[in-house]
């Protein structure tokens, strides 16, 4: 696996991850939610991801 441009190999990284690593990257990350809307709003909720307008993420709760 690789990219291959103009004839230079570019090279693969591969990290691997270990459980502990990730509760502490689980710890930083934090989710950027757009809007929330109620179930009866989903065709709502749909149009707005449909649009690309929505930066984060859009949530349909019941």
């Amino acid at each position: 696996r690789g990219l291959i441009t103009r004839e230079k190999f570019l090279g693969v990284l591969v990290y691997k991850v270990s459980p502990a690593d990730n509760l502490e990257l689980a710890a930083k990350v934090r989710p950027v939610i757009d809007s929330t809307f109620p179930l009866e709003n989903g065709a709502q909720a749909l149009r707005r991801l449909g649009s690309g307008l929505a930066v984060g993420k859009v949530i349909i709760s019941p």
